[in-house]
């Protein structure tokens, strides 16, 4: 299928730019550094959660701005320069132009993802440890049974890792439909713009419906249907709490949600290239 190809091709192309590895390795970098700075909290639990939050935050952020670059490397800069004109002569269909262009923005962030998973469990690790070990005297029973707790603690990474790679490829799927028509600014602010709008989705459809007039409901159901409810993919309180964890199928909702949107934002993205003139 010429559609793995161009994935295949995409994928390569995106770990050919030296963004991704400065975006990566500047997160890393800061994970280390924050792990081994004082958190000012009211306790050890709240110290090892607020380390957690930060990498999840900070993986779902340098994902974002992967897939951005990635999808502006690979579509716009391609439409600028005419290199789309060489793919498109061969026998190779718009539609499989682009799917083979999310797939392989998919797949490169599936695999930065878990490899992010073993770096930031790493590092969470290390900075659990030296928090621990700094207040020893205080709480021993946490050094007696960090092996348990730092099991815990990776076992709620991967659920929450799964969860943010399930918020950056819906917005991979945006970036592809505003990159095959927009220009590169245009589509930098419109995903960004998706990425605020869809974590306060629920928020605004709901003060619109609590107007009470006809237009207010036009403005929620639009709000909800358009704009994916990113928050609801988002599930820190779950993911970084001392006792409880995600459950399997609540990740599993996630991804038939996540690939709902994903396969939306592809028919948009098809819709928007049919007529373009690259030729």
């Amino acid at each position: 299928m010429r559609s793995l190809s161009i994935a295949r091709n995409t994928f390569r192309q995106m770990f050919h730019l030296p963004v991704v590895y400065v975006i990566l390795g500047g997160s890393v970098v800061l994970l280390a550094v924050v792990g081994q700075l004082p958190r000012f909290t009211m306790s050890m639990v709240d110290d090892i959660r607020m380390l957690k939050d930060l990498s999840i935050a900070t993986a779902t952020l340098c994902g974002m701005l992967v897939a951005i670059f990635g999808a502006v490397h690979a579509i716009t800069v391609e439409i600028e320069n005419w290199t789309v004109v060489t793919v498109l002569s061969k026998p190779v269909s718009r539609w499989e132009f682009v799917v083979g262009k999310f797939l392989g923005l998919a797949l490169g962030l599936t695999v930065i993802f878990a490899a992010l998973t073993v770096v930031y469990t790493l590092l969470l690790w290390w900075g659990m440890w030296t928090s621990i070990w700094d207040y020893r005297g205080i709480y021993p029973e946490m050094v007696r049974d960090f092996s348990k707790i730092a099991a815990k603690a990776a076992d709620q990474m991967w659920r929450g890792m799964v969860l943010s790679l399930l918020q950056v490829l819906v917005l991979s799927a945006v970036a592809v439909a505003c990159c095959v028509r927009a220009p590169m600014i245009i589509s930098v602010v419109i995903f960004f713009t998706v990425f605020v709008v869809g974590h306060f989705v629920e928020v605004l459809s709901r003060a619109a419906r609590e107007a009470g007039t006809v237009l207010g409901g036009a403005v929620a159901w639009v709000l909800t249907a358009v704009i994916p409810d990113l928050e609801g993919l988002n599930y820190s309180q779950e993911v970084l709490g001392a006792d409880d964890l995600v459950h399997t199928g609540v990740l599993g909702w996630g991804l038939a949600y996540a690939l709902m949107y994903c396969g939306a934002g592809v028919l948009v993205a098809l819709l928007l290239f049919r007529n373009r003139e690259v030729i």
